[in-house]
């Protein structure tokens, strides 16, 4: 089976999105692996799931959380790499260096966040930064949009997308 690593620092690997959504479906095709922060030991006869620590300091993550996580990823030795935090998405170029196919999973429209917040000065920068990276992941990655809104902004951006929206499951 064709391996497949679902990267995250933000969001737990018990994500509803991430493990019951996605990976669960997806493990009957293929072996897959979930690298997040794990609130408590998690069996699966299908699905591997690597911790890392959850750290809610972007600046802490940055430096430290997602280099271990980009080193844990590597030795999945996946050949498809799913992003579900947009600070992952330098880490995605770099997979993409190494032959992988990359999937960034649009969980937000983190450009309108960033505006939101009334950053100061940091504002400007950090949108520009933030701007480019996302520009790179449409042209290379495919993206999956959480929500049909998400179109718009995207369509001129990257043809590459699908919108896979996260409803409840009646059952």
């Amino acid at each position: 089976k064709t391996r497949v690593c679902h990267l995250s620092s933000v969001h737990y690997a018990t994500d509803t999105r991430i493990l019951y959504r996605e990976c669960n479906s997806l493990s009957q095709l293929f072996s897959i692996t979930i690298i997040a922060p794990s609130p408590k030991y998690i069996s699966s006869s299908k699905i591997k799931i690597k911790s890392i620590p959850k750290v809610k300091s972007l600046f802490i993550r940055l430096i430290l959380i997602d280099p271990f996580l980009f080193f844990k990823a590597l030795f999945s030795k996946a050949k498809i790499y799913h992003l579900h935090d947009p600070e992952l998405l330098p880490i995605g170029l770099l997979f993409q260096l190494f032959g992988a196919k990359v999937i960034y999973d649009v969980h937000e429209l983190v450009l309108e966040d960033i505006k939101s917040k009334n950053l100061s000065i940091f504002e400007k920068p950090l949108a520009c930064i933030y701007l480019w990276f996302e520009n790179l992941a449409c042209k290379h990655f495919h993206l999956l949009l959480a929500e049909e809104s998400y179109k718009k902004y995207f369509q001129n951006k990257s043809g590459n997308f699908e919108v896979i929206q996260n409803f409840v499951l009646l059952s």
